[in-house]
C-alpha cells in the first residue's frame, strides 16, 4: 500500500467550551487552510496528542492520543507556540540546505513553513533563492514578489527581496 506523505503541526483550537492542543497531519505541501475549505473532508477533523481545556480558565480537563472534533464547532484555529518554534527551525534549516547546494531540501524546508504560514516572508525569500540557484527564474521572481509584499516595511527582507526582484528583471 502507498502512504501519501504527511507533514505534522502542531494547532490550536477553540470551540465555544474548550480549547484543544493537538497535531495535524497535513498532505506535504498542502495548507492547514486548504484543509479546513476542503469540500472532500469530513465534517470532522482528526488530532493527536491531544489536551482539552476549559477555554474560560484554560484549566486541563483531559489528554488524550485521538479525537475528532465537528469543523462546524471550531470557533478559531491557529498553529500553537510550538509550531512557530518548528517554522524557525525549517527556515534555518533551510538556509543551512542553501549553504550545502542542497536546494531541493531548501525547497522542501521553506514548503513546510508556507504550509502553516503563507505568507512568511522569510520563508519566500529562501524559496526565491532556492529556486534562483536552479535557475527557476519565473519561480523565484514570484516568490522574491510574494516575500516583498509580505515583509515588514523597511525590513532587510523586503529590501533583499526586491533587489533580487530588481535583478531577475535585468
Amino acid at each position: 500500500m502507498l502512504k501519501a506523505k504527511k507533514d505534522k503541526i502542531r494547532i490550536a483550537l477553540y470551540t465555544k467550551q474548550f480549547k484543544i492542543q493537538g497535531d495535524i497531519y497535513l498532505y506535504e505541501n498542502s495548507r492547514l487552510s486548504d484543509i479546513l475549505n476542503s469540500e472532500m473532508n469530513r465534517d470532522f477533523l482528526a488530532l493527536t496528542d491531544v489536551k482539552i481545556s476549559s477555554s474560560k480558565d484554560e484549566s486541563i480537563i483531559n489528554e488524550l492520543p485521538f479525537i475528532v472534533v465537528n469543523r462546524k464547532e471550531i470557533v478559531l484555529i491557529y498553529p500553537d507556540t510550538k509550531s512557530v518554534e518548528a517554522l524557525n527551525t525549517y527556515l534555518n534549516q533551510a538556509q543551512e540546505y542553501i549553504r550545502k547546494n542542497m536546494f531541493d531540501m531548501a525547497i522542501k524546508e521553506a514548503k513546510k513553513v508556507l504550509t502553516v504560514s503563507p505568507d512568511n516572508a522569510r520563508a519566500h525569500y529562501i524559496l526565491g533563492i532556492a529556486y534562483g540557484k536552479k535557475h527557476l527564474l519565473n519561480e523565484a521572481l514570484r516568490e522574491f514578489e510574494d516575500a516583498a509584499r509580505n515583509a515588514e516595511p523597511g525590513s532587510d527582507v523586503e529590501h533583499m527581496a526586491n533587489e533580487m526582484i530588481n535583478q531577475i528583471k535585468i
